[in-house]
């Protein structure tokens, strides 16, 4: 990680306005984020791995704004050493906040609108975002080599657990084919609702571009199918404790019903599960919470082993 430093001058040649306040936001584990004066954000990359994650995603924000429900930004650095933009805040707060006080129809407005912004990401062309397109058999077979990359990773690391790494292995060797399936699009990939922003009137702003992937569309469901299974994993820290699974239960059932299109494929059920494995196995080098990811990464491998 590196060491930030903030030219505040600089900040305030870029807004036209004195700094006032400088307010970290503790969100996100690549990028540090501070509030300026309560009206801008100012984004760093502090993960040298990030760098091209971060400038791909700053350039299409810059260029898709317009069409999309995106940060609108004021100013880059994309081409030195130190990556980092200042871009408009949105008034409203994080909507896992907001997502329990939301009723029903509420909660199904916010996602119709969610579905909307993924339906306008998913008909960009992927040549227009990334430099080279994806042949299926690459997401088949990378699928795997994350997953076992992964189990490597944490074996080497002394996180080992009698029997269940060998359990993933079969049923990832057993499972692999239906990946073949694909519809590669530009996804947004990370839309868990601490990158949604919600105001008083329950509009909505996507934040959080760096995870932009050539991905097969149904692969976007990855994010809600963890937030409607296991949502403590990816509440906002704050929340830790407090958060209710019944909140969530229905999450993907809302998805389905404003955007069929993503639940088209056969054996689906199948292909959530290897996505799902692949999260839960990244989780479980950082989270607290081991007994919980442990549990969930049984219940996908029981299902048929």
């Amino acid at each position: 990680m590196e060491k930030v430093n903030i030219d505040v001058k600089n900040i305030e040649k870029i807004i036209g306005e004195s700094v006032q306040s400088i307010d970290k936001i503790t969100y996100g584990y690549t990028n540090e984020i501070y509030s300026i004066n309560g009206r801008y954000i100012l984004k760093i990359c502090i993960n040298e791995r990030n760098k091209e994650n971060f400038k791909r995603a700053s350039l299409f924000c810059q260029k898709y704004y317009k069409n999309i429900n995106c940060p609108k930004v004021l100013y880059s650095c994309l081409n030195t050493d130190n990556v980092w933009q200042i871009e408009y805040e949105f008034e409203g707060e994080n909507l896992f906040f907001k997502w329990d006080r939301l009723n029903k129809d509420e909660k199904e407005d916010v996602v119709k609108k969610i579905c909307k912004e993924l339906r306008k990401i998913h008909e960009i062309s992927v040549m227009d975002v990334f430099k080279s397109n994806f042949k299926p058999e690459d997401w088949k077979s990378k699928f795997k080599e994350d997953i076992f990359k992964k189990i490597d990773y944490l074996e080497n690391k002394g996180i080992s657990f009698d029997g269940l790494y060998e359990k993933i292995k079969e049923y990832i060797t057993q499972n692999l084919d239906v990946l073949d399936e694909t519809d590669f699009r530009v996804c947004h990939t990370d839309m868990h609702f601490d990158n949604i922003m919600i105001d008083d009137d329950n509009n909505i702003k996507i934040l959080d571009y760096d995870r932009l992937r050539i991905s097969s569309i149904d692969y976007e469901l990855n994010v809600f199918n963890i937030m409607s299974k296991t949502p403590e994993l990816v509440v906002n820290d704050e929340l830790k404790g407090l958060v209710k699974e019944e909140d969530y239960s229905e999450l993907l059932s809302m998805i389905r019903k404003n955007y069929p299109e993503m639940f088209k494929f056969d054996f689906l059920n199948e292909r959530l599960n290897i996505y799902a494995l692949k999260h839960y196995l990244g989780l479980l080098g950082i989270v607290k919470e081991k007994d919980r990811v442990i549990n969930a990464l049984i219940e996908i491998v029981d299902e048929k082993i």
